[in-house]
């Protein structure tokens, strides 16, 4: 929509004409996600720890991962940067307390990139000690509540346990960056819905549970897609998530168009306004 505003005025027995556009446009809604689309993957097993499987509705309105085992992903068809996305998580009981989350900025193949680089927000609940073995790192402490950390390389089983990165493994690891503001040390509950919802830009992360914001970091964040998570955590649905693109983050350095319109608006009115101060002032003289 363009609006148009235009402005006469007299000066010396002239005719000055100012037209003002202003540019905008309709304010993008939200989508729904056709979980049919998404793909599975899940880093390699160890002994009792198997694959993820994710089983899609048939609509493509939720999905069901079943295995309790190693870190596991569902990732999106779509790019996660400045977009704004929310749906509802539900851990249903399969009598385990572990974790259950997302994934932003994740890369197909990341399971087995040396480059990986993406945002990881999970939520644990309850606190526990667990050496997984068949790696070289030692066991590790996660602690219940929700968290966002960020993964880079290939990290072991024991590290997104516990959210470090062990000199032991030289390929990859966990860096934790915040807690939940209310639920950094709470647990989620078995049963229970919870409404997630996501605003991702280039610079900043905010996550809102239920809506009350949770997490909001800044920094400089990569695109890619986003991803449901489960690490040791069966019998947990995802569903209702619907997906609305944010305009870009305007550049830092260099003004609006607007603003530099109005300085040249306001400019131009004390144009007029001295013109006509030198028109009165020369009818006064004569």
């Amino acid at each position: 929509m363009t609006l148009v505003k235009l402005i006469n005025h007299s000066i010396g027995g002239g005719l000055i004409l100012i037209s003002l556009a202003a540019a905008g446009t309709a304010q993008a809604q939200p989508v729904p996600v056709n979980l049919n689309t998404w793909t599975a993957e899940s880093y390699p097993s160890v002994p009792g720890s198997p694959n993820g499987v994710w089983n899609v509705s048939p609509g493509g309105n939720s999905v069901t991962q079943a295995q309790n085992g190693q870190p596991t992903f569902f990732y999106s068809d779509f790019n996660a940067l400045n977009t704004e996305v929310s749906g509802k998580v539900r851990a249903n009981g399969s009598g385990d307390d572990d974790f259950i989350g997302f994934a932003l900025g994740f890369q197909p193949g990341d399971s087995t990139n040396n480059t990986a680089d993406y945002l990881l927000v999970d939520w644990k609940r309850g606190t526990q000690d667990f050496n997984f073995g068949g790696n070289s790192t030692p066991g590790s402490t996660a602690f219940a509540g929700l968290a966002v950390s960020l993964v880079t390389g290939i990290p072991t089983a024991d590290e997104f346990w516990g959210h470090v990165d062990f000199p032991q493994n030289p390929n990859g690891g966990l860096t934790q960056l915040a807690r939940g503001t209310t639920l950094g040390s709470t647990g989620w509950g078995i049963g229970q819905e919870y409404e997630f919802d996501f605003v991702f830009t280039p610079t900043n992360l905010q996550v809102f549970v239920d809506g009350n914001l949770e997490l909001n970091i800044n920094g400089t964040f990569n695109n890619g897609r986003l991803a449901f998570y489960n690490f040791s955590e069966a019998n947990v649905t995802y569903s209702a998530f619907e997906v609305k693109d944010i305009p870009p983050e305007p550049p830092t350095s260099t003004p609006e168009p607007s603003t530099i319109l109005g300085l040249g608006v306001l400019g131009f009115g004390a144009f007029c306004q001295r013109k006509l101060a030198q028109g009165k002032k020369s009818k006064q003289d004569n």
